[in-house]
């Protein structure tokens, strides 16, 4: 979906889900979120345009939440015009975040972190990691239209395994509407066998478990079919 605050319900839904407005204490307690927009960009030798999709973070400001919880996002107009918003996940406050007046959203940074991490370690897209002119990596990828859907099962998988502190909600923006993102309920990677068939266990329990966000991918798949 375009960026567009004109769409009012929309985008503040995003931010202030009814859903978690109890949980939240009226979302107060949310301090940051991570986004994944994406950009078509032309190229300089005139070859084929590129899809650089981006996975960032931004604090909120509590206070005022929609009008100035996207201003990051609203710092991208400037350079980039127009963009698509594919997902937004919600973090509450960290304990460590030392942010008085505007928290620094600490746990959606670090997810955000991690999710940088497994996109290059288990993703691993054809596609290339863009880099700023010194070599080192920015926060932009470059993914095939076609794996752009398996690009998003992938960070929703992710950021909701792999973060330290899980998001308490998450927005899954399509062309013209919302919906909210079933997470798969988080699991351990630790003290798992296989069997002759390949069947992931827990040794202990008999619990089927997973590795590696490779296999979470594969079970997540058919866990919303």
């Amino acid at each position: 979906m375009n960026f567009d605050l004109s769409k009012n319900y929309t985008f503040a839904r995003a931010l202030k889900p009814p859903e978690i407005m109890t949980k939240t204490k009226n979302w107060s307690t949310v301090h940051g979120y991570v986004y994944v927009i994406s950009k078509t960009m032309p190229t300089v030798d005139g070859g084929p345009s590129l899809n650089c999709v981006k996975v960032g973070f931004s604090n909120v400001k509590t206070k005022d939440m929609y009008d100035k919880g996207y201003s990051r996002l609203l710092s991208f107009r400037t350079s980039l015009i127009t963009f698509k918003v594919h997902r937004i996940y919600l973090f509450e406050a960290s304990d460590f975040d030392a942010g008085s007046k505007e928290a620094f959203g600490l746990n959606a940074f670090k997810a955000e972190q991690a999710m940088h991490y497994y996109i290059d370690r288990e993703f691993k897209p054809s596609q290339v990691h863009l880099t700023f002119s010194n070599g080192k990596n920015t926060e932009w990828w470059n993914i095939f239209p076609k794996q752009m859907n398996k690009f998003l099962a992938f960070c929703d998988l992710t950021v909701q395994q792999n973060s330290p502190i899980p998001p308490v909600y998450g927005t899954d923006f399509g062309k013209t509407s919302t919906k909210r993102i079933e997470f798969m309920p988080r699991v351990s990677m630790t003290g798992v066998r296989s069997d002759k068939n390949g069947v992931l266990y827990q040794s202990s329990t008999g619990r089927k478990l997973i590795t590696n966000i490779h296999e979470a991918y594969i079970i997540v798949k058919h866990w919303k079919s």
